[in-house]
C-alpha cells in the first residue's frame, strides 16, 4: 500500500494522521493475501511493546469516561475507538481492529455533528477488509463511503474515495468498473488542478494503468504510468517511495506492450527504490519480486524465476506459520494479473 495521510483528517480534539491507508494498484493483493498467517504470527512481536502500551493508554481513557471519571464528549470516546482500532491494524491484530472499528462506527455513526469522522472511518475499515482479502466487504464498505463523501459534498474528497473504490474493484477483478471509478475520480481531480494533492493524481493513474491494461488497453495504460512516474519525479523527493511504485506499474505497462527491455529496467529500478523504504520482507516488496519472478517466466528466463521463487519462498521458513505462502501467491497471482 502506498503510506498516505487520509483525506482531511477526524476533527474532533483527537485527531487522526499519518496513517498506511491505501494501495495505488491491484499489485499487492496476492501478497496481503498469502501473508496473512505470517503477519498474524508478527502480532505477539509487534503489540508486545510500546504498541500495546500506546492501546492499553487509551482504553484507560475510554473506561474511564464509561465510569464518569473522564470528561469526554461520546464524539471523543468515537474517535479514541478509531486510535484503538488502527493501533491493532499497526500491530496487524485484525479481529481486534475490526471490533474496535466496528465500536467507533456505532458511537459516530449516532451523532450527525461526526458525518466527516464517520465516513473517514469507513475508509480504514474498507482498506482492513483489503488487507485482509474481504473483497466484497471492502467493495461496499468503499461504495458506503463514497456515498457519504458526495453528501458531505468535498470535491477532492469524493474524488479520493472513486479511487479507491476502483481499488476494490481492480481486486475483484472487475477491471472495466475500475476503469470507470478510477477515470471519475482523475477527472475530478483534474477540475481543480491547483488544489488536487499531487500523491491523490499519481496514485489513481497507476490504479487506471493496471485496469487497463488488464483489459489490454494498454497503450493508455502506458501514458498513465508515465505520468505517474513523471508527477512522483517531479513533485516528491528523489527516489520516493511512490516513484519506485509508479516505475514499477510502468514495467508492468510496458511488458503488455511488448517492450520487454524497458520494462525489466523499470521494474528492477523500482524494487531498488522500494527496497530503499521498505524492509525486504515488506509485502509491497515480495509482491513486486513475484511480479518480477512472473516476467522472468515470460522471457523464459527460468534459472533467474527459479531464485526469485527461492526468495519469496523462504520467508516462509523464516515465519513457519506462513504455511503455504507460496503456494497462495501461484494460486492468487490471477486475482493481480500476474501471468
Amino acid at each position: 500500500m502506498l503510506t498516505r495521510n487520509v483525506p482531511g483528517r477526524l476533527s474532533g480534539e483527537v485527531s487522526l494522521q499519518n496513517v498506511t491507508l491505501r494501495g495505488g494498484g491491484v499489485v499487492w493483493l496476492a501478497v496481503w493475501l498469502c501473508c496473512l498467517a505470517m503477519e498474524t504470527a508478527a502480532v505477539a512481536q509487534a503489540s508486545g511493546g510500546a504498541l500495546d502500551e500506546k492501546i492499553a493508554g487509551k482504553l484507560e481513557k475510554i473506561h474511564a469516561a464509561e465510569r464518569g471519571q473522564l470528561a469526554l464528549t461520546q464524539r471523543q470516546v468515537g474517535i479514541l475507538w478509531c486510535l484503538v482500532a488502527i493501533d491493532y491494524d499497526d500491530g496487524m491484530d485484525y479481529p481486534r481492529a475490526e471490533d474496535a472499528y466496528g465500536r467507533a462506527l456505532v458511537i459516530l455513526g449516532g451523532i450527525p455533528a461526526a458525518a466527516q469522522d464517520y465516513t473517514r472511518l469507513l475508509d480504514h475499515l474498507g482498506t482492513l477488509y483489503l488487507i485482509t482479502g474481504r473483497l466484497e466487504e471492502a467493495e461496499t464498505c468503499r461504495k458506503k463511503a463514497l456515498t457519504q463523501y458526495q453528501k458531505l459534498g468535498v470535491r477532492q474528497d469524493i474524488a479520493v474515495s472513486e479511487e479507491m473504490l476502483a481499488e476494490a474493484l481492480l481486486m475483484r477483478r472487475r477491471f472495466k468498473d475500475a476503469e470507470r471509478e478510477a477515470a471519475e475520480a482523475l477527472r475530478m481531480l483534474e477540475a481543480d488542478p491547483a488544489a488536487a494533492d499531487k500523491f491523490d493524481v499519481a496514485s489513481t493513474l497507476i490504479t487506471l494503468a493496471y485496469a487497463r491494461c488488464l483489459q489490454k488497453d494498454c497503450a493508455q495504460g502506458e501514458k498513465d504510468a508515465d505520468r505517474a512516474v513523471m508527477l512522483a519525479r517531479t513533485y516528491f523527493e528523489p527516489n520516493s517511495l511512490l516513484y519506485g511504485q509508479a516505475l514499477f506499474a510502468l514495467g508492468f505497462a510496458k511488458e503488455r506492450m511488448g517492450q520487454p527491455k524497458e520494462a525489466e529496467a523499470a521494474m528492477l529500478q523500482g524494487l531498488q527504490i522500494m527496497k530503499l523504504h521498505l524492509p525486504a520482507s515488506d509485502r509491497r516488496v515480495v509482491g513486486s519480486l513475484w511480479q518480477y519472478r512472473n516476467f522472468l517466466v515470460e522471457m523464459h528466463r527460468k534459472a533467474e524465476a527459479n531464485r526469485i521463487e527461492q526468495e519469496v519462498a523462504s520467508l516462509r521458513d523464516q515465519h513457519p506459520s506462513c504455511n503455504g505462502c507460496t503456494v497462495s501467491v501461484k494460486t492468487l497471482s490471477g486475482l493481480s494479473g500476474l501471468r
